[in-house]
């Protein structure tokens, strides 16, 4: 599990098809050296997705600690059909989230690190000191949002400000903070680029209960 709050950005150093599977192993480079303690098998979240550490590399050497690591990992086809990964590049930069621990804050919302689909930006204006961000929705993943409610874009935990009332052209409106947009890979981002999308979770688990357990 994640909270949606972005802790380092990485680049990714390489990307290598994987023909056996026919996925792709990814190379992201972090500059952090609280990702020392980093085990293979841990769950680490890259713009909102859950990936699984394969091979860790220390890099550079500050003292007797890396304070730069390079981590791998294996993205199957479905992980590159289904989400936003697949238009990654050497060099681009990623949202970074390791795995929340029980007994701390949570300054975002419940996130599972599993994308339920993938959105483009529409808009990205300037507003004061801070940013208007527009990103088309998938029809079906619609009614899961609310005014106010909590979404991942990327793995960052946003608020929704605005909602389109078009059924023909769905799309969601956040308003996005100088920290948040100095600290993300969304500074980045140009109108057109894909963006993966995490709804709520606990709106998903209700219709579930209610369509399959129906009242009798």
């Amino acid at each position: 599990m994640f909270t949606g709050i972005i802790s380092t950005l990485g680049r990714v150093e390489r990307l290598s098809p994987q023909p056996d599977t026919q996925g792709i192993r990814i190379c992201v480079r972090i500059a952090d050296p609280s990702f020392a303690d980093v085990v293979l098998g841990e769950s680490i979240a890259h713009n909102g997705v859950c990936l699984t550490v394969v091979q860790k590399t220390g890099i550079k050497k500050t003292g007797s600690v890396s304070d730069h690591f390079v981590f791998s990992y294996d993205l199957a086809p479905e992980t590159l059909r289904s989400t936003a990964l697949d238009a990654l590049r050497e060099g681009s930069l990623v949202n970074i989230e390791r795995a929340m621990k029980l007994g701390e804050r949570l300054s975002g919302h419940w996130v599972q690190g599993h994308v339920d689909g993938v959105g483009h930006i529409q808009e990205i204006l300037p507003e004061n000191d801070c940013f208007t961000l527009k990103v088309s929705i998938p029809r079906e993943l619609s009614r899961y949002v609310i005014l106010k409610g909590s979404m991942t874009v990327d793995g960052i935990s946003l608020t929704v400000q605005g909602l389109s009332e078009n059924p023909d052209r769905q799309w969601v409106q956040f308003q996005i903070i100088p920290h948040t947009w100095e600290v993300t890979r969304l500074k980045t981002l140009a109108v057109g680029d894909p963006v993966n999308l995490e709804v709520d979770l606990v709106a998903k688990h209700i219709e579930r209960l209610i369509h399959a357990y129906p009242k009798t």
